[in-house]
């Protein structure tokens, strides 16, 4: 995973909402939710929503799906990704210190994630003719990346995005 310091506002550029990354997570809770409409109407969206280079939301549904309801600007922060299976483990982890998920729930994903890894990777290493490690389908990236909801990383740790 990489930033690469490309970024695009809404008026520039249209997201692609692909539905295997917004259904990642359990959605937000009514009062999550409310809380978080509530701070964009008041502060706007000052954390970037994060998309991969084909510009599909890898982080960010929430708040993207709520300023589209209330014409509000936000900004895109291009990150790059090995590919889709990494773009996803990066969500669960970055949503996992943000959102505090419960750690059946958090498990369950990573695991539904991994089975499904393992068959695909599976599948690429045959194709290619190359073996692949299927013990750890998304690397060793948990825990790397700290992403605070604060563009500048100032204290808004608990931000549901």
């Amino acid at each position: 995973m990489k930033n690469t310091g490309i970024t695009y506002t809404s008026a520039e550029r249209s997201p692609v909402i692909l539905p295997e990354m917004a259904e990642l997570l359990p959605p937000l809770s009514a009062e999550q939710s409310a809380a978080l409409e509530e701070d964009l109407l008041r502060n706007g969206c000052y954390a970037p929503i994060i998309v991969n280079e084909d510009m599909v939301i890898v982080d960010g549904h929430n708040r993207q799906s709520l300023c589209e309801k209330h014409g509000l600007p936000y900004t895109m922060a291009v990150f790059s990704f090995e590919d889709l299976l990494e773009a996803k483990q990066w969500a669960l982890d970055t949503q996992k210190n943000r959102r505090n998920l419960e750690k059946d729930v958090y498990k369950r994903q990573v695991g539904a994630g991994q089975d499904r890894a393992e068959a695909e990777a599976g599948d690429r290493g045959k194709s290619q003719g190359k073996p692949r490690d299927t013990h750890r389908p998304f690397g060793n990236i948990a825990g790397k990346f700290r992403y605070c909801g604060h563009p500048q990383g100032a204290g808004r740790s608990s931000r549901p995005g």
